[in-house]
């Protein structure tokens, strides 16, 4: 009797660990357990107007020489049903540790994107839960693009090996492996950039944590019904110790690959001084220009179109310095206050400088000119509610 407890016990175990994944997974219930329909893509059918493809075993290779090093292959003949094919299978070796590797699509919802994480250089996604997934599909591209998009000087020529991409209709095995492959693959992150959060792209799902304590509570429960409560009290170390156990792998795992993302990165900045993105040298003579008119307790804020802006703030990044449009999720009014606005790439008229006053938070502030070149222009902020 005792035997076949334990028997009970354990197939409830396996079936309830499986049942969980499914949940989690959310697959339709009318999906099959495998694809109904497939799509594989060739890889030596795929085209790059950013470097060279070189053929090699069970796929190809597409490299460039030319810096910043985006690397770009592409399908831009064909006519894909999205509403059919839901999920995407890729393998992409050779990523470097500091870049990502992106999906973008052109349908009928427009140009699009989402990030494809990997483990051990494979993964699947639910393009599905991507916004733009719909109609038809036009145009597929694969691009490995630099983490941190700020300090684009330190990265090196790029290159990756594409071995597999192919798309599958709804299903429950590709459920299950997009799910898998969301909880175990790294979020890149470089540890410098504001912008680079590892939450910019694509979509997340049910969280590895919440399973983990589902799986436990039912191991648990398996556990007082198949050997009582002496069972139980046996029981509920080991499992929890596993279940803890593999958070922290998975949380070890992923910082152990960040820091090895950002230390690479810093190896590189450190040996190399050409300007970012190596756009506009006025504008770096001109960063170069306020930052010697800027104090060393300055707190810096910067306003400009995107590419400006973020220009301007890796060119002064050894200062305070914050984007405008994100004040409003970490600033109070008081750290504005006598604070440096920075206007990047225009004469900052939406804010009426040349009135003495800029509009923020709601409230206006007094702006006294601080320093003016032709790219950009530098203003001191009064207190909120006070105009001089």
């Amino acid at each position: 009797m005792t035997a076949i407890r334990r028997w009970i016990g354990g197939a409830a175990a396996v079936v309830g660990t499986l049942a969980l994944l499914l949940a989690f997974a959310a697959p339709r219930l009318q999906a099959p357990f495998v694809a109904a329909e497939r799509l594989d893509f060739a890889p030596q059918a795929w085209a790059s107007s950013s470097g060279r493809i070189v053929p090699v075993a069970d796929g190809i290779r597409i490299e460039t020489d030319a810096p910043p090093g985006n690397v770009v292959v592409s399908r831009d003949d064909l006519a894909l049903p999205a509403d059919r094919l839901r999920y995407l299978h890729y393998r992409a070796d050779a990523v470097a540790p500091d870049a990502r590797l992106l999906l973008l699509w052109n349908g009928d919802g427009g140009m699009q994107r989402r990030l494809l994480p990997r483990v051990a250089g494979r993964g699947t996604v639910d393009l599905a839960a991507s916004d733009g997934w719909r109609g038809t599909i036009a145009t597929l591209t694969l691009a490995v693009v630099p983490v941190d998009y700020l300090a684009a000087e330190a990265v090196p020529t790029q290159a990756f090996v594409l071995r597999h991409v192919e798309l599958r209709s709804d299903n429950w095995m590709s459920a299950m492996s997009a799910l898998l492959t969301d909880w175990l693959a790294p979020r890149p992150w470089s540890g410098t950039s504001i912008n680079t959060t590892g939450g910019e792209f694509g979509v997340h799902g049910a969280s590895a944590t919440a399973f983990v304590a589902c799986w436990i509570a039912w191991m648990l429960l398996v556990a007082r019904a198949s050997g009582g409560r002496a069972r139980l009290r046996r029981a509920w170390p080991a499992v929890v110790a596993i279940g803890v156990g593999v958070l922290a792998l998975d949380t070890g795992r992923d910082l152990l690959d960040r820091t090895r993302a950002v230390r690479s990165a810093e190896a590189r900045i450190a040996h190399r001084a050409v300007p970012p993105l190596g756009a506009d040298p006025a504008l770096v003579a001109e960063a170069a220009q306020l930052r010697a008119v800027l104090g060393a307790r300055d707190r810096v804020v910067v306003h400009g179109d995107p590419f400006q802006r973020d220009y301007t703030v890796y060119l002064l990044r050894e200062r305070d310095v914050a984007q405008l449009l994100d004040l409003r999720g970490f600033a109070t009014r008081a750290t504005l206050n006598d604070a440096v606005l920075v206007v990047a790439g225009g004469d900052g008229s939406e804010f009426h400088p040349d009135a003495a006053t800029v509009q923020l938070d709601d409230r206006p502030r007094a702006a006294i000119p601080l320093w003016r070149g032709e790219r950009l222009a530098a203003y001191r902020l009064g207190s909120a509610g006070v105009a001089k």
